[in-house]
């Protein structure tokens, strides 16, 4: 009797230890994962992010009673979103009260299901997600993740007061992606909250080292320059003061200042800046 309790205990123990194991193959896969992402090298992230679905996957369809059970399908759910596949986030968040009834995780699927639910144009459903999410156990980045999208939401509900409260709320977080934080930018520029939109919007510029800004990035600086031509002024002359600027960059922040100075009709200052 004893050498089978000994037995069953050692396999128990074993189990843990791969669980564990693989939880830590997956958290460190998806940080690298963000990271690439981030970087811009778009495939080998979906790749990384496809390897964390399926360790994540092994261990909440097999192993459902594991106390990481509830954790790797966060994880999962969080890897399908940066994947783009919102319809397997949503089922996946869906599954959790099956796993935890712990409020934090239950408050956290419920905002990642919120997430998807917007990417799905689910408006409706997005918004109650996602302010059960606010109103819960969630963690800081979390907050701010879910802020930007219920804010999104409203947004594109036609709820702009609303929106506005969330988007301005949101700031310049890390947890968004770089094509998040751009959406965020504009966004805030809709709302008319401007220098919110030209804070984060300088901020992106500074990331981007070349004059190679994505078609998207330059829409938005025109934007502002035409929305609100002296606080993107003020923002550019800020990155222009910025050391080791390559020409080719400065010349481009040189331009937008002048687009900028133009739509305040200040002729002159607008010449000067497009001669650089």
């Amino acid at each position: 009797m004893r050498r089978t309790h000994f037995a069953v205990g050692l396999l128990s123990l074993t189990a843990s230890c791969v669980y564990f194991n693989s939880m830590y193959d997956a958290q460190n896969t998806y940080a690298e994962a963000v990271q690439i992402q981030r970087d811009g090298i778009q495939a080998t992230a979906r790749v990384q992010f496809d390897s964390v679905i399926a360790i994540t996957e092994r261990i909440v369809s097999g192993h459902p009673e594991s106390k990481y059970a509830a954790s790797a399908s966060l994880m999962k759910t969080r890897a399908e979103l940066a994947n783009q596949l919102p319809a397997a986030a949503a089922n996946t968040a869906m599954g959790m009260s099956a796993l935890s009834d712990k409020k934090r995780d239950l408050d956290t699927a419920a905002g990642l299901e919120g997430v998807a639910r917007r990417q799905l144009d689910e408006l409706a459903a997005a918004d109650p997600l996602l302010s059960q999410a606010l109103a819960g156990e969630i963690s800081d980045e979390d907050e701010a993740l879910f802020l930007f999208h219920r804010g999104m939401a409203r947004l594109e509900s036609g709820r702009t007061d609303q929106a506005a409260e969330d988007l301005a709320a949101t700031g310049i977080q890390s947890e968004l992606s770089m094509e998040g934080r751009l959406d965020l930018a504009r966004a805030l520029s809709d709302v008319g909250q401007y220098a919110a939109s030209a804070r984060l919007t300088g901020a992106l510029v500074r990331e981007n080292k070349f004059a190679n800004f994505e078609q998207s990035l330059h829409v938005q600086l025109d934007t502002l320059a035409r929305r609100a031509p002296v606080i993107l002024d003020s923002t550019l002359a800020i990155e222009l003061d910025q050391p080791e600027q390559p020409d080719s960059k400065r010349s481009a922040l040189y331009y937008f200042r002048g687009r900028s100075r133009e739509q305040i009709s200040d002729t002159l200052a607008a010449l000067q800046m497009y001669d650089g």
